[in-house]
């Protein structure tokens, strides 16, 4: 997984920035895609159609680069792959919009 482009600290660290983002569409097994696969299919779709899906892409991809980027700073050692990362930005970001929709103006 290393080779095809995982997020690796050390990797990073010397330039190879790239690993930021494509880890996000790297999986170590097909039951680690299904899980990601069904948490797009009941949470993404949904954001995706209340934000837009130039929106939603960006929060996709800048949710995933920067949850890499947190995770190689704190664990300098871990290889990972996923789109982990992206779906926790997702939800974070649900749940923030239905607190502030809660809250009201």
């Amino acid at each position: 997984l290393v080779q095809l482009g995982a997020s690796w600290a050390p990797a990073i660290c010397s330039g190879q920035v790239w690993r930021l983002f494509v880890p996000i569409f790297l999986h170590g097994n097909l039951g680690h895609v299904l899980t990601n696969v069904l948490f797009q299919m009941r949470l993404g779709f949904k954001v995706e159609e209340s934000l837009g899906t130039w929106s939603f892409f960006s929060l996709y991809l800048l949710s995933g680069t920067f949850g890499n980027l947190i995770s190689a700073a704190l664990q300098p050692a871990k290889v990972a792959v996923g789109a982990s990362t992206s779906a926790m930005g997702v939800l974070g970001a649900t749940v923030v919009r239905l607190l502030c929709e809660e809250q009201g103006p």
